[in-house]
């Protein structure tokens, strides 16, 4: 199989430290090191449909939840933080809150760079792991 470019993402200042798909791969979520991470619409893949800046430090990884309605972000800042998504009535993929720059909850508590987050399955516990040597379940 022979594959083809067909699209570059662009807008962020820095390296890329992550990229994933929601469950139905509607959306693309990306995370960099200048602080932010950015949701995609595979629609319109010329823009950024929201560009997340509400990390204090570089943002290295990104996770969608099992039904594509939330996104957990992880960070060198130290937290990981959740943010809903929804798709309306009207088929555009939104974001909750982060259109005003707020997220709907910060995982804080880890000593270290927060490397990497996860959803299990059923959407209702958010895995981090950090260079704290911990790995952290938060439900």
């Amino acid at each position: 199989m022979c594959l083809c470019l067909i699209a570059q993402l662009r807008g962020h200042t820095a390296e890329l430290s992550n990229c994933v798909w929601n469950f139905a791969c509607e959306l693309i979520a990306t995370s960099s090191l200048d602080s932010t991470a950015c949701i995609w619409d595979m629609r319109q893949l010329d823009k950024t449909l929201y560009h997340i800046k509400d990390h204090t430090d570089e943002v290295l990884d990104v996770a969608f939840d099992s039904t594509g309605k939330r996104l957990a972000t992880a960070s060198n800042d130290c937290t990981a933080r959740v943010w809903d998504v929804y798709a309306s009535a009207d088929t555009t993929a939104r974001l909750w809150l982060v259109e005003s720059g707020l997220c709907s909850q910060i995982l804080a508590g880890h000593e270290g760079e927060v490397f990497s987050s996860a959803f299990n399955y059923s959407g209702d516990i958010i895995l981090t792991a950090s260079k704290d040597n911990t790995c952290r379940l938060w439900r």
